[in-house]
């Protein structure tokens, strides 16, 4: 830790979730703005099983993931305004995607273990101008 606090100003310390049992993993896109907007929550599992659950580029490349609806009405709820959220507070719109891991025993969404999201074709712009 010292040799990184010397490196780097600021470091991000999280709790390793691959070899925790009951981790959950959503993605929710999200098309649209407004009154006008989708959001689409599925839960993502391994179609075979691994000795750590890291679901990796290769495992999507191999078609060894599935996305299925969140058949738990009060889960996907939590999902869908944890996203929301999510997608207000990085201020994309249009098209979005924000990927979310549950741990068993974390049940509270709005500190999620990981969000990622993918910028929207108008935020692509705005960088790709400002360069």
């Amino acid at each position: 830790m010292k040799k990184l606090l010397t490196a780097y100003p600021e470091i991000l310390v999280e709790k390793y979730l691959g070899s925790i049992t009951g981790v959950r993993e959503f993605t929710v896109a999200m098309i649209g703005n407004g009154s006008d907007i989708l959001i689409m929550p599925a839960g993502i599992t391994l179609k075979i099983p691994k000795k750590v659950r890291i679901i990796t580029t290769h495992d999507k490349d191999e078609h060894n993931t599935q996305a299925a609806p969140v058949s738990d009405l009060a889960l996907r709820e939590r999902i869908i305004r944890f996203a929301e959220m999510a997608f207000e507070v990085a201020g994309v719109h249009d098209y979005a995607r924000c990927d979310l891991l549950l741990a068993e025993g974390f049940s509270n969404l709005s500190v999620p273990t990981e969000i990622e999201k993918m910028l929207s074709a108008d935020v692509i712009e705005k960088l790709e101008t400002n360069r």
